[in-house]
């Protein structure tokens, strides 16, 4: 399948998407140590390369820019935050839907725990910087794809209801979670103090959006 809008081919990444995967996990640290400190617009090469304690050379290597390097990064968070969006796409038989959506919801929110100062160094420069653009945007076009197309599962089985488009009520979603999750990570005096303590409110979001805030979930047609 071609990729959609905003998202890549595998042979568009920048060549810091191959190479030694320990010099590649070595500068992946140091710039994420560094985002803690210092904001992505003042990072320079020469921190990256003094924190990750290896040469100009080998960073240009595996580099081209400190661009290149957080896009690399977030290519592998968007791959592994896609991993866990699979707990509600692709859940058991005999797990409750419900179930699935806060099992996604509360490891989403310990991967933005993890890397929280580089998500929110792409969610404040995706959109003015090229190479972070076209890895966001592809994440979201691919997450939109797979849970509209399991919400459309869902609701042909008599799951869920039917409503809004599937496509829209995803996009919706996704974006109100990167919002809640980025606001919660910022160390502000806001009633989200931390990534999980979106949790709760975000499963009422998912879960009410999807099949009615008080809605009693339906078991599948035929079973």
């Amino acid at each position: 399948m071609a990729p959609t809008q905003g998202q890549a081919s595998a042979g568009e990444f920048r060549r810091g998407n191959d190479g030694n995967a320990d010099t590649r996990s070595q500068i992946f640290a140091a710039t994420e140590e560094l985002l803690a400190k210092v904001p992505l617009h003042d990072l320079s090469v020469a921190q990256i390369i003094e924190q990750a304690e290896i040469s100009r050379a080998t960073f240009y290597a595996y580099f081209s820019s400190k661009f290149d390097v957080v896009a690399g990064l977030l290519t592998k968070v968007a791959d592994d935050s896609y991993e866990l969006a699979r707990l509600f796409i692709e859940r058991a038989d005999d797990e409750p839907p419900e179930d699935a959506i806060r099992r996604a919801l509360e490891a989403t929110a310990r991967l933005w725990t993890t890397h929280r100062f580089a998500l929110r160094a792409a969610v404040e420069h995706w959109h003015s910087v090229a190479e972070l653009k076209t890895i966001w945007l592809g994440a979201a076009a691919r997450f939109t794809e797979a849970i509209a197309g399991e919400i459309d599962r869902q609701r042909a089985t008599g799951i869920a209801p039917g409503g809004v488009d599937s496509a829209e009520l995803t996009t919706a979603l996704l974006w109100s979670t990167e919002r809640s999750f980025y606001i919660a990570g910022l160390d502000i005096d806001t009633p989200l103090s931390a990534e999980a303590q979106a949790v709760p409110a975000l499963y009422a979001l998912w879960r009410g959006s999807i099949y009615g805030a008080d809605a009693e979930i339906a078991s599948p047609r035929g079973l």
